[in-house]
């Protein structure tokens, strides 16, 4: 059993790194995480019995401190400031987006 240390110089020690890409690379990265936020933002307004719009930003936000708890876990990733940025903004106007637009979709009237 390793901890997380050991597993990452072993990673190291056969030559496997990860190499810093261009912010344009990693703000391409942003595009389907921003097409997920929107669907779940849109999704949960849509679902939601009331106060639609606060529950659907609230549901895309949560993705973004998802992913922001998943990287504090990697320790030796270098956080660049310019990408946490880039996909912040974008997943704040994705969850907006989607919560505007779930909560102004009409429901389904469901027969008894």
């Amino acid at each position: 059993r390793h901890d997380n240390q050991n597993v990452i110089q072993e990673f190291k020690d056969k030559g496997y790194t990860v190499k810093s890409t261009s912010l344009k690379t990693q703000s391409l990265v942003c595009l389907p995480f921003a097409a997920g936020t929107m669907l779940t933002a849109g999704w949960s307004a849509r679902r939601a019995p009331a106060n639609r719009f606060v529950l659907g930003f609230l549901t895309g936000l949560s993705l973004l401190g998802c992913l922001f708890l998943l990287s504090l876990t990697l320790r030796d990733a270098a956080v660049q400031a310019a990408a946490a940025g880039i996909l912040s903004g974008t997943a704040i106007a994705s969850a907006l987006t989607g919560a505007i637009l779930g909560a102004a979709a009409k429901t389904k009237k469901r027969r008894r």
